[in-house]
């Protein structure tokens, strides 16, 4: 009740250039990590996609970029052509989406592996 509470518009507001300056934060040292000959894990650094597949989420989701976009973020608001120009070999039932392509993603299980044996060994 108390996170509820606090999560006002004012607190988020408040949040948003330190989530994601943290999150900038993360993605540069995993990075860093990646580049470590001492560690072998999958990371992609080319971005995310959010779909959407109604006009209210997408209302919702273009919100929600342009406020990355404000931020310094590198976004872009796709629409289903330019989606499947990115996926061609996919077949989407989506209206369209937003690339974070400032985003990264990695498989945690391997990652941690990776760090488990790390701290184990060295």
């Amino acid at each position: 009740m108390a996170f509820k509470k606090s999560s006002t518009k004012a607190n988020v507001e408040k949040a948003i250039p330190v989530l994601r300056d943290l999150n900038l934060l993360s993605k540069a040292l995993y990075i860093d990590i990646y580049n470590d000959d001492a560690f072998n894990f999958h990371l992609e650094n080319k971005g995310l996609l959010m779909y959407y597949q109604t006009d209210k989420a997408g209302e919702h989701e273009i919100k929600v970029a342009k406020r990355a976009i404000e931020e310094g973020l590198e976004t872009e608001i796709l629409s289903l052509d330019q989606v499947k120009k990115l996926e061609p070999n996919v077949d989407l039932n989506i209206k369209g989406a937003i690339h974070y392509i400032c985003d990264a993603h990695t498989t945690p299980r391997e990652f941690m592996q990776q760090m488990y044996l790390y701290a184990r060994f060295n």
